[in-house]
């Protein structure tokens, strides 16, 4: 019962922390309220998905954090869902009960949550959120005055998931890759996909025409990337990906771009 009236006292607070900082301040406040109210209440995290009827849907890796939880946040509210979301993506701790802090009103509750959480801090997340679902979008070499190499980050990932063990691995898009690519894993042991096309499976099913159209020509876009890297060259250039062809020719040989 404490705890209950912490929380409500929690979300008051909240709001007039946010208050505050948008009249005295130009910050945004993404993280403001969250850094108050877990100051005076540590547990007002445990709370939260009480105020979540579906699912809590967590996203984290190095890089498309943001893009991802936009993306499904999207597809949920196009469906009618009512969906609680870091949309700025503030993804530490104070983050995300800045988040729930500004957004739970007392007796309504949200269809979904998604969360986008730093690497880092998806294992604090999990001591206090049960998630339903994660998606780990990559790992790559960033930060690494705070993460060391991949395997540091990639531990951060794999004890989180060790505090939540019913979650559910709906696609390994590395093992995909590995099954169907014939990668010799001997010789490539460390390959990393880093990104992949999914349609709907009813979609699929009622354009099977469409599908095969638009598969062919990307399988040609790939063929043609690496078969004329110097015209390609001047379309990475062009379409503002880099700005110096020179590195783009160097850079597209290296890229191991292949369609499976």
């Amino acid at each position: 019962m404490f705890g209950k009236f912490k929380f409500y006292t929690s979300l008051i607070l909240a709001r007039a922390a946010y208050t505050g900082i948008k009249l005295f301040s130009k910050s945004g406040g993404t993280s403001f309220a969250g850094m108050v109210v877990l100051k005076y209440y540590p547990k007002f995290l445990s709370h939260c998905g009480d105020y979540v009827k579906e699912k809590i849907i967590t996203v984290t890796g190095t890089n498309g954090k943001t893009t991802t939880s936009g993306v499904i946040s999207h597809i949920l509210e196009t469906a009618h869902q009512k969906v609680i979301h870091n949309l700025k993506g503030a993804n530490m701790l104070t983050g995300v009960a800045n988040m729930f802090a500004l957004g739970i009103v007392p007796f309504r509750k949200f269809d979904y949550a998604v969360i986008e959480s730093d690497e880092a801090y998806l294992t604090k997340l999990y001591d206090y959120i049960k998630a339903d679902y994660l998606v780990v979008t990559n790992l790559f070499r960033d930060q690494l005055d705070r993460y060391g190499e991949l395997a540091t980050t990639a531990g951060f990932i794999k004890n989180a998931i060790a505090k939540n063990p019913d979650l559910r691995v709906a696609l390994d898009i590395a093992q995909c890759y590995d099954e169907y690519s014939g990668v010799d894993k001997g010789e490539m042991p460390n390959t990393l996909p880093m990104g992949c096309i999914v349609i709907r499976k009813e979609y699929a099913e009622n354009h099977p025409e469409e599908v095969q159209l638009f598969l062919d020509e990307y399988k040609k876009s790939i063929e043609e990337v690496n078969s004329n890297v110097e015209e390609s060259a001047k379309y990475v250039v062009s379409y503002g990906i880099i700005d110096d062809e020179t590195v783009a020719k160097e850079a597209i040989p290296k890229c191991s771009i292949y369609y499976i």
